[in-house]
């Protein structure tokens, strides 16, 4: 039998209104508000990160309606907030179906002045307040210089043609240069013209002034007396006096992806200076950043104090050697980074213009090689945001879905859902509209010209050297006939095209090759989402792609009719037909949808017909669409799937096979410890999640594991992956149940096997 206040609550958590149980607790003796809080508490509270996701209890405000006096009491620090946190009051202002007109000037304050969970709730609380802009303007000059740079960076982000007056009378008394970049971002934004502001006697004024008062260190990067030449788009110099003002202004904002004053200022240079400076900067910054010591300086370390180590170890450390102390120091040394270009990443504002092929796998090297060092590779990302092309955007959306580390995935996922929303798009859209092409044509072709000879890189699809089918560029000469290189004519002008033909091939060819391996994971991610594109979508952005289009012809597709039943099979030709598996032509327009097939959704006879025709033709498919074994539906309710359960692995096996197949280590729990090996999905928007019995951030040594289950979590816009709840496995996609029970097994497949005892040998 239920107490009375268990009861209260039932009925809270029914529906039932709020107010009416406040009065039977007042009658009973109890305080009304203050006893009712306590329920409330119970009902209403999750943590304010969490707040814009959850449902709002729609049975509580008009209590906190009745009693405005007590919540303003406790907003202002009285009374209640001495029983509950000020993020826990603070947010009770949810439970409002609007948020009431009182609390605009204080929800306004603290969107700009709270900490970074309370600003973003309290802007969720302002969503639909249409006169928002006259709460901001007067924080543009009054109070501290991070308030007036939060509220010009929030009019930024509202894109109101309202603030271009009041942001232009803030700058005019502004002294901060943080402040200024972030109004003159603001006055873009709405829409200002702001060449006014770029003037080159007015740059060189506002040069020679803050040169006198800025004082910065770069040196380790560049010499302040000898910057690298720049010339504007006219071909007049750029006075050496302002570009050694741009690093400076640069270096003290601290702003990786800029502002719009370098960035205008950027547009106007000659556009081989800026790409040249976007280089050097980059390559500057990533080289000091990730300096080690040398293979002479470890080896001398670890001479020194090998014997040192092995005495101190070598009573707990079974069968440990004074050769892999010598190691294991020789290892530790090497791993140490000798700087920190942190502090210089607002030079990176100055490469906004570096060439996107170059630059793109530079700083994927070293997301991939330095991720543990959040803070750069977030500016390495924001400094390749300041120049959305394609191939920075592809790098950034696949790094909110593969990186090792959760927060960097949780970075970039906000930068390119961002970017995506701004411009009406999802993420998945945004990935197929800005596909590089290498300047490959809808033809294969890559033109380079030199004097009257047309040159051309011709796309086609070979055998390497392993037997696997690869899309190689290959050079012809104006006859058609292939060569190895461009020629080198002694005419200069002449001489000049064929050295910018060279750097646009060697250009094009990392650009392929990133380009194959990115859109063939987004194709294979895809069929396991059971994506279905509009036809219209899937001709004009996936199909008449050149790289992409090729690409497709290696795999089996579906076509869906208007409700999303599949209708038909299909695979895409050379010629720019389509066939089924009997060799029957097949018309795109009688389909309304398009998918990635799979053995899941063509069936076994459907599976074993498309097999037979791929054999025939010779068809080597892209990824595995046909022979994984499928998961049989037998426990339609289960929420994990626990048939590897027991399995033993060591952490080191482990890590490689997980990685191997696109899985990333999960949070990190107290202690440094991660129980968990996460791959997710965002075009469906599931992580398949396989547990273990747990293993240490910087574990090297060799230590026995044990798979425990597979089960999938449900992640939100940006890739943030939702713990705790679990999912019903009949609502994750079937073709993705199927994929990732197969890597599961996979993975399971490298260790040692079934162990009755792994409780007892993995560490559970």
């Amino acid at each position: 039998m239920r107490g009375p206040d268990n009861e209260i609550l039932a009925r809270i958590k029914a529906g039932a209104d709020i107010r009416i149980l406040a009065e039977i607790a007042a009658e009973a003796g109890a305080p009304a508000f203050g006893t009712m809080a306590d329920a409330l508490a119970d009902k209403a509270y999750v943590n304010i990160s969490e707040m814009i996701d959850e449902p709002v209890p729609a049975n509580l405000w008009p209590l906190l309606a009745e009693n405005f006096a007590a919540l303003d009491a406790a907003l202002a620090g009285d009374g209640l907030k001495e029983r509950w946190s000020e993020d826990f009051i603070f947010s009770w202002l949810r439970m409002f179906p609007r948020l009431p007109r009182r609390y605009f000037p204080l929800v306004a304050d603290r969107a700009v002045q709270g900490g970074v969970r309370q600003r973003e709730f309290a802007r969720y609380l302002l969503r639909e307040v249409a006169d928002l802009t006259p709460l901001i303007t007067p924080m543009l000059t009054s109070g501290p210089e991070t308030k007036r740079l939060a509220a010009a960076r929030w009019l930024a982000e509202r894109r109101d043609g309202n603030a271009i007056a009041p942001l232009r009378a803030a700058l005019a008394k502004e002294k901060s240069v943080t402040v200024k970049a972030a109004a003159m971002s603001a006055l873009a934004a709405c829409g200002d013209d702001t060449s006014d502001l770029f003037a080159e006697a007015t740059l060189l004024a506002e040069a020679e002034k803050g040169l006198a008062s800025t004082k910065v260190d770069y040196s380790p990067f560049f010499d302040a007396e000898n910057l690298p030449v720049l010339h504007w788009a006219d071909g007049r110099e750029v006075s050496a006096k302002l570009v050694k003002w741009w690093f400076a202004r640069s270096h003290k904002l601290k702003m990786a992806g800029g502002d719009p004053m370098i960035h205008m200022a950027l547009e106007r240079l000659d556009r081989r200076d800026a790409e040249r400076l976007g280089a050097a900067i980059v390559s500057a910054f990533i080289s000091y950043d990730t300096q080690r010591p040398s293979s002479e300086e470890a080896n001398a370390y670890a001479a020194e104090n090998a014997k040192r180590r092995y005495e101190s170890s070598k009573k707990w450390r079974k069968d440990f050697t004074e050769e892999l102390a010598f190691a294991e120091l020789r290892r530790e040394k090497l791993a140490i980074y000798l700087n920190s270009a942190l502090d210089h990443r607002g030079l990176l504002a100055l490469a906004r213009f570096a060439p996107p092929a170059e630059t793109t796998l530079l700083v994927k090297r070293y997301l991939r090689e330095h991720g543990k060092r959040p803070n750069q590779c977030r500016a390495l990302i924001d400094a390749l945001m300041a120049n959305p092309v394609p191939q920075v955007l592809q790098l950034v959306l696949i790094a909110s879905q593969r990186h090792k580390q959760p927060g960097m995935r949780k970075y970039a996922g906000e930068v390119i859902t961002a970017f995506a929303e701004a411009r009406g798009w999802t993420p998945a859209e945004l990935g197929d509209r800005t596909m590089p092409s290498a300047g490959i044509d809808e033809d294969g072709i890559l033109e380079l010209p030199i004097g009257e000879r047309l040159y051309r890189a011709r796309l086609v699809a070979e055998r390497g050297k392993n037997g696997a089918q690869e899309l190689k560029l290959v050079l012809e000469n104006p006859d058609g006939k292939p060569i190895a290189s461009l020629p080198t004519p002694t005419d200069p002008e002449e001489a000049e095209e064929a050295k910018e033909g060279k750097k646009l091939l060697s250009s094009a060819k990392k650009e392929l090759k990133q380009t194959v391996e990115l859109q063939s994971g987004r194709l294979y991610e895809a069929m396991c989402a059971a994506r279905i594109w509009p036809r219209e979508d899937f001709e004009t952005f996936l199909l008449a792609h050149p790289i992409v289009g090729r690409l497709l012809r290696r795999l089996v597709l579906a076509g869906h009719d208007d409700k999303g039943k599949i209708i038909g099979s299909f695979r895409a030709l050379d010629d720019g037909s389509f066939t089924n598996a009997e060799d029957e032509p097949v018309k795109l327009d009688t389909f309304a949808g398009i998918s990635i097939a799979h053995r899941v959704s063509l069936g076994e006879a459907g599976a074993k017909a498309w097999k037979t025709h791929l054999d025939d033709y010779e068809v080597q498919p892209l990824f595995e669409q046909l022979d994984r074994p499928v998961l049989s539906d037998e426990k339609p309710n289960a929420k994990h799937i626990d048939d590897r359960k027991g399995w033993m692995i060591d952490n080191l096996t482990l890590r490689s096979a997980a990685e191997a197949l696109g899985y990333v280590r999960g949070s990190v729990e107290d202690g440094a410890g991660f129980y968990t090996y996460e791959k997710a999905f965002g075009d469906c928007g599931f992580a398949a999640v396989i547990e273990f019995t747990g293993s240490y951030i910087g574990e090297n040594e060799r230590v026995p594991k044990a798979l425990t289950e597979m089960r999938f979590a449900k992640i939100l816009p940006g890739g943030r992956v939702i713990y705790g709840g679990e999912t019903t496995l009949s609502k994750v996609p079937p073709v993705l149940l199927s994929e990732t029970w197969n890597d599961l097994h996979a993975i399971a497949d490298k260790g040692t096997g079934f162990d009755s005892e792994w409780q007892k040998k993995g560490g559970w």
